[in-house]
């Protein structure tokens, strides 16, 4: 590590006492095996969808953000750009529920129900990009 706190990684690199075992014919120590994940599967699904569900109500306050993020989004052609509803689906019933009860999610639905209302739809029809698109309100 660097003064400047920039790091070096020296892939590859043997010990001296394994640079003389090697010298001599014989072979390196076995690579440790890997280490297990600092989290669980459904810890990490959890991590993920509460942030999702962070940041899309933070968003929310912020429209002009949001405008450009999609406006870039246009532009540049990205694969993330679509209108589809986000499943936020998870395998275990437990994350499902926090997800589902969480500030976040509460603080969208608001949004969003004031948004269908000024818009002339249902607020209380689940979200359906198809289901929007044809109705004439």
């Amino acid at each position: 590590m660097s003064a400047r706190g920039e790091v070096t990684v020296h892939e590859g690199y043997v010990t001296r006492a394994e640079a003389r075992r090697i010298e001599r014919g014989g072979q390196a120590d076995a690579p440790a095996k890997p280490a297990r994940p600092e989290v669980t599967s459904t810890m990490q699904t959890y991590i993920d969808l509460h942030r999702h569900a962070a940041v899309r109500a933070a968003l929310t306050g912020f429209p002009q953000v949001v405008l450009r993020l999609m406006v870039a989004h246009v532009i540049a052609g990205s694969p993330l750009w679509g209108v589809r509803i986000e499943a936020q689906s998870t395998r275990n019933e437990g994350v499902r529920e926090s997800v589902e009860t969480c500030k976040a999610e509460a603080d969208f639905d608001e949004r969003r129900r004031a948004v269908l209302g000024v818009l002339g739809f249902d607020e209380d029809t689940p979200p359906s990009p198809r289901a929007m698109a044809t109705n004439t309100g």
